[in-house]
């Protein structure tokens, strides 16, 4: 196996940390525990894969970037294929040493037989046993089974331990109960969590849970967690196992006697990971997007259609908060008509992975009647999940315009599907193609060579690949 090189892992990291926003490069560095405070806030972006590497080294920079990186999280293709290939090596490297270890201890094993065999041929000939003595000992034998077989505990001990029941329970089993067998936990993958919420207690005293969407591979079920100080140790995506908690109806209740434990990663199916976050947040009734235009103000409800335009991520100013928030809109267009749809805040992250024509639904949702114009807001509770996606497409473009250009990207106008969506595209990518040698002036360089015709490769909004085919 081909070894990893830390040149090109190097090489690798500078682009991952560069497709980090601000604000998840800040994070990224607040979980590496191990990077040292002075570099943190003394090392540029750049030179930051270089500082990573010399303090975790090649092989562990790479298992703690791929775990800080699902943390943020960055789960996109951008991100995800720049880190997958150094990650499958690194597997493939512990399995190839775990199978070294495996054929060791078999040719131990196998010395150990042979020992075994010449001490029983010596015994055969040292040891004969009467009849009587024989019998004696076959009915010694025979109450030891007995007494093993009825004792589960001591069957255990055994070298039947393969057979033994395990001490888990699956979340199937478990909903299946009244109430959770105290020896047995569950485990599973926490897919979903919800704020902190307040509620008063038979005393009139105001307490905080939380809830979360947790599945395995057989079920998922619904977690209320009353302890508070479990709200930011429990992350979405991480494996948990959970013992010595109580069922109400259809939930399981995490209390002060309970115990959750982080544990390895657990595979969970798409339909069962997609019913987990539906526990969480509730579907508001679906609507055509005629009727959500029909709907009053504020009204909450869930839309489904194609993704018809993207836009870009913004800043917007909260008059009542006094501050700027992240946005970005989407139009959704059905048989009935189209209409944006305006994401607020954290809401904005799930419409990374959307690209132009995917079929998409859209839960609890507001109605917004603006100076006659009707839109639609996201709430807190707002989810998007995908019905059917076209992924990366492959697609001729015309380029009428330049918004914004700068060294490291480039907002394009450009006429897709008979209509003009806005375009994100790497500089370097982009002046290569147009033959432009230097980077000073770059928007009116570009704006030159408007208008254009180029193939594309295009995911969302964002171009991966470009090849100019016609120039004005």
């Amino acid at each position: 196996m081909k070894e990893i090189s830390e040149k090109r892992w190097k090489q690798a990291l500078t682009s991952i940390l560069e497709h980090l926003e601000k604000i998840q490069y800040e994070k990224l560095l607040e979980i590496l525990d191990e990077l040292p405070k002075s570099v943190k806030e003394d090392t540029s972006i750049a030179k930051m894969p270089g500082k990573i590497i010399e303090f975790y080294g090649l092989e562990k920079s790479i298992s703690a970037i791929s775990e800080a990186v699902n943390r943020i999280p960055r789960k996109d293709e951008d991100v995800q294929d720049l880190l997958r290939p150094y990650v499958d090596s690194l597997k493939m490297q512990e399995e190839k040493e775990n199978q070294g270890k495996k054929r060791k201890l078999n040719e131990e094993g196998e010395g150990r037989s042979a020992a075994g065999k010449k001490m029983k041929l010596t015994e055969q000939k040292e040891g004969q046993r009467s009849a009587a003595g024989e019998q004696k000992k076959d009915k010694v034998v025979e109450e030891e089974e007995e007494s093993t077989s009825a004792d589960p505990r001591m069957s255990c001990q055994t070298t039947q331990e393969k057979s033994c029941p395990t001490l888990m329970i699956s979340i199937k089993d478990l909903k299946s109960r009244d109430q959770p067998p105290e020896t047995k936990p569950f485990s599973g993958k926490v897919i979903q969590k919800s704020g902190l919420r307040r509620y008063q207690n038979k005393m009139g005293k105001n307490n905080i849970f939380f809830d979360l969407g947790v599945a395995d591979k057989t079920a998922c079920v619904k977690v209320r967690v009353y302890k508070k100080e479990l709200y930011k140790v429990i992350q979405e995506g991480r494996s948990y196992m959970f013992r010595n908690v109580t069922k109400d109806q259809d939930m399981i209740k995490v209390t002060k006697p309970s115990t959750v434990a982080q544990t390895s990663p657990l595979q969970v199916p798409e339909e069962l990971e997609m019913e987990a976050q539906k526990l969480i947040y509730q579907e508001s009734e679906l609507y055509s997007i005629d009727d959500a235009k029909k709907g009053p103000d504020k009204m909450v409800m869930s839309v489904e259609g194609t993704v018809e335009e993207i836009a870009l991520v913004e800043k917007t100013k909260v008059f009542y908060q006094q501050q700027k928030k992240k946005t970005q809109r989407l139009k959704l267009k059905d048989e009935t008509g189209s209409i944006w749809i305006c994401m607020w805040g954290e809401v904005t992250e799930q419409c990374k992975d959307l690209s132009l024509g995917d079929v998409v639904t859209m839960t609890n949702v507001r109605t917004n009647h603006y100076c006659g114009d009707i839109t639609l807001n996201s709430s807190a509770f707002t989810k998007i999940y995908k019905v059917k996606t076209l992924g990366i497409q492959e697609v001729k473009i015309e380029v009428i315009g330049i918004t914004k250009a700068t060294k490291r990207t480039t907002h394009l106008e450009a006429e897709f599907n008979q209509q003009v969506h806005t375009f994100v595209v790497g500089s370097a990518l982009l002046m290569k193609e147009l033959d432009i040698k230097a980077s000073g002036g770059l928007q009116d360089s570009l704006v030159d060579k408007v208008p254009f015709t180029a193939d594309a490769e295009i995911k969302g909004n964002t171009i991966k690949k470009i090849k100019v085919v016609s120039k004005k």
